[in-house]
């Protein structure tokens, strides 16, 4: 099983991170409009900024329970387990860096593009 989660792995790898280079060269307003409103942004330098997008995902494994029963005689004795439920919550957070092409205006539209940081292996 975690043979086939790691081949899945490498066969997925490189998928946000093509998504992001597909962004290069247009204004962050066009990825606002796919994905919303970043969760933050922060100048790195004068003239470029990093706008940051976060998406959680939670996994939920159900818990299972079985039964063994034995008969001895006219009487069953049964002895029932149960494993628990689990949830996993993990965050994302996607950087993309952009240039300020136009002072004209404020907001998205007034950044381009011009890089990414590339996302955690478990984020691709």
């Amino acid at each position: 099983m975690k043979a086939i989660a790691a081949v899945a792995a490498i066969l997925l790898a490189g998928c946000a991170s093509q998504i992001m280079s597909e962004y290069v060269g247009k204004p962050i307003s066009e990825i606002v409009a796919d994905y919303g409103m970043p969760a933050g942004a922060y100048d790195v330098e004068i003239g470029k900024r990093a706008f940051v997008w976060q998406m959680d995902s939670t996994v939920i494994v159900p818990g299972t329970s079985f039964t063994n029963a034995s008969v001895i005689g006219n009487q069953v004795f049964a002895n029932t387990y149960t494993s628990p439920d689990y949830a996993s919550t993990s965050r994302c957070s996607y950087v993309m860096f952009a240039t300020r092409t136009r002072t004209d205006i404020e907001g998205p539209a007034a950044w381009t593009v011009s890089g990414f940081r590339k996302p955690r292996l478990d984020c691709e």
